[in-house]
């Protein structure tokens, strides 16, 4: 059966560079913290490292269940209202997540000369097709990502064009300083709303007995 992969970008993709600029935040955490939420055919993951204790773990607990991995130990979860608590707290991950990476690539490619943003745009080409190449992926997710590819080849083409694209204003940079920076407060937020969401329901499955350990 196929499998929709909806990883939270956030983490995957953005949190490792955003803890490199911003190592006191709280975006940088606790790596020996990680979490999936299984729902059917849907995924939502805070690190591709876990990608293959989750394959191994759906074999035995199905396609609805939230695993947690603090440290060493490794749990698993069913109960369907905690599922709920951890995907609602992903969910708010998304938004300022997808902010911080529009105005970091418009940030990038409007400072930069032609030769530079088009080395920028290439390698997020072949990331894109990368991922879409990799995964079978719902409609909905393979839109989304054909249409961030669209826009990427728009940008190369007229980099092509024009063979540099016109610099940002003083002003422009400034405001897109200015909604990278406020999505980076809110994407600080809702990480750490989530980690402690996280450790909030593996403390209450395990007094209550729902947190199964696993290998």
């Amino acid at each position: 059966m196929s499998r929709t992969f909806r990883l939270v970008l956030a983490l995957t993709l953005l949190l490792p560079a955003l803890a490199a600029a911003h190592p006191h935040s709280e975006i940088h955490g606790n790596d020996e913290l990680g979490w999936a939420v299984i729902r059917g055919d849907d995924r939502h993951t805070s690190s591709m490292d876990d990608l293959e204790d989750i394959e191994d773990l759906q074999s035995r607990f199905g396609d609805d269940f939230l695993y947690i991995r603090d440290g060493d130990e490794r749990y698993v979860i069913t109960n369907r209202a905690m599922i709920d608590r951890a995907e609602e707290a992903s969910h708010r991950i998304v938004d300022p997540a997808k902010a911080i990476a529009k105005a970091e690539a418009r940030l990038a490619v409007s400072q930069a000369k032609g030769t530079k943003a088009r080395v920028k745009l290439e390698s997020a080409e072949s990331q894109l097709e990368a991922a879409i190449e990799r995964h079978e992926l719902g409609d909905k997710e393979a839109d989304e990502l054909r249409r961030a590819l669209e826009r990427v080849r728009e940008e190369l083409g007229e980099i092509e064009a024009t063979g540099e694209r016109r610099r940002a204003t003083p002003s422009e940079q400034k405001e897109l300083e200015r909604r990278r920076d406020e999505a980076h407060e809110r994407l600080e937020r809702a990480v750490s709303e989530m980690r402690s969401e996280i450790r909030d329901i593996l403390r209450e499955a395990k007094d209550q007995d729902l947190a199964r350990r696993v290998r």
